[in-house]
């Protein structure tokens, strides 16, 4: 049997120990910048879903105004507001239950949303096309012998994801009855 050398004092194991720790401590930080990225990439995504569903909520809108005969829907209830209407807080949650906007109808909106974009529609203006070729943007209605009026709309849709993120998006419409 040797006898060790009396001279050793175990650096070998702290110098060892020193570079196990710090193995570890990249370790994790490793894991948790991972875990970090992960729930940035789902967040990511369930914004692009919340904002998918407000886009979904303005076509429901624009498709309501294309479907009426006429503006005088557009009274202040049921989240039709006519001109002399204040525009509601939109982040209020309140302005978005059944009472103050319209949610799209749950067969045909979108797939993996916690809730069914909402809609509110806020008629803006009107102008008489047969006296006021101003109002006429864009060549809309530019047939005037038929007379009606060019209706100017602001279309507010409210989208939620997955999760509780949501999206609020508006848009102006505008269209002749």
């Amino acid at each position: 049997m040797s006898q060790l050398p009396s001279n050793e004092k175990g650096t070998v194991l702290a110098i060892s120990l020193i570079i196990l720790l710090l193995i570890s401590l990249i370790g994790i930080t490793g894991v948790q910048v991972t875990s970090l990225e992960e729930k940035m990439a789902g967040n990511t995504k369930d914004l692009n879903l919340a904002f998918q569903a407000a886009e979904f909520g303005l076509r429901e809108g624009e498709s309501f105004v294309r479907a009426q005969t006429g503006s005088t829907v557009f009274a202040g209830s049921g989240g039709l507001l006519g001109e002399v209407n204040d525009e509601p807080d939109f982040s209020n949650p309140e302005n978005w239950t059944d009472d103050n906007s319209n949610q799209v109808d749950s067969d045909f909106g979108p797939d993996g949303v916690s809730e069914q974009p909402r809609y509110i529609i806020k008629l803006i203006g009107q102008t008489d096309l047969n006296n006021n070729q101003e109002g006429n943007l864009g060549n809309i209605g530019s047939d005037t012998s038929s007379g009606g009026e060019l209706v100017n709309f602001r279309i507010t849709a409210k989208g939620t994801g997955s999760n509780s993120g949501s999206v609020v998006l508006q848009s102006y419409y505008v269209w002749q009855f």
